[in-house]
């Protein structure tokens, strides 16, 4: 767990911010996000759920957009 760039708890208080952003910056975090502790989001759950959550607001926004 201490491959993550950002902490536990700041990766599951960062989930909230993303319902405010635009696509674009979505879109750098998660590039942030997929290499955070080199793929370590798999084996850390709040890591992969913020990610998981980040790309379904990125989704939805893109969709909007469209």
């Amino acid at each position: 767990m201490e491959n993550l760039k950002c902490s536990v708890k700041d990766c599951k208080r960062k989930k909230e911010s993303f319902k405010n952003l635009n696509t674009k910056e979505l879109e750098k975090i998660m590039e942030n996000c997929q290499t955070c502790g080199n793929w370590i989001l798999k084996d850390t759950k709040e890591a992969n759920e913020t990610y998981n959550f980040l790309c379904g607001i990125w989704s939805e926004k893109k969709n909007l957009k469209n």
